[in-house]
Order: C-alpha cells, then structure tokens, then sequence
C-alpha cells in the first residue's frame, strides 16, 4: 500500500466516522445514549482521529500525536484527578510540546 493510499484510507475512514457521528447527533438517537453529547465534543474528535491514523497509517507519527494530544485534552475523563489540576496545565503542555516539535524540526 502506497502512503498516498493510507492517506485517502484514514482520511477516508474519518471522513466516515464524523459523519456518522452528526448524522446521529441531527437525528437525536445521540441524546438517547448516557453522555452521546461528548461524543460530539471536538476533544473527543481529536482522539477518534488519532486513533484512526495509529491503525490506518503506516507512519504512525500523526497517529501518536493526535492520540496523545486527545488524551491530554480528555485526561479530566480518562483520569479524574486531573481535573482538580489548575486550567492552564493543558495550554501550557501544548505549548512545551509545540517548542520541542519546532526545535527537533529545523536540525
């Protein structure tokens, strides 16, 4: 499989999966399922998508990072003591990991 058929391949599957996800949010069956609303939350997104590119892609970079960013953005629901943490934790990790990724580019 070439890169540019695993890129129309993930691209392809998330294309899929958010739509379907709105389609099922516009048609209301989302507010049947206990929390369907976070589903739709942009967070939430972030992480489906990197784990689409971690399972659709053979270079696994995207992948790691939307996973991880996801994680540190959901954290408060994967771990719930990160939600007594102060609100600028996140913003600043970002901004660390953004400087590491920039620095690590240009050699």
């Amino acid at each position: 499989m070439a890169k540019d058929d695993d890129n129309k391949l993930a691209f392809g599957l998330i294309l899929m999966i958010f739509g379907l996800i709105f389609l099922v949010d516009k048609t209301g069956l989302l507010d049947k399922i206990p929390n369907g609303e976070a589903i739709t939350n942009f967070r939430v997104l972030i992480l489906i998508a990197g784990g689409i590119f971690l399972f659709a892609k053979r270079e696994k970079t995207w992948g790691i990072i939307l996973t991880g960013l996801g994680v540190i953005l959901n954290a408060d629901f994967f771990f719930g003591w990160f939600a007594s943490l102060s609100a600028i934790t996140v913003p600043v990790m970002l901004i660390i990991l953004g400087v590491i990724l920039v620095f690590r580019s240009q050699k």
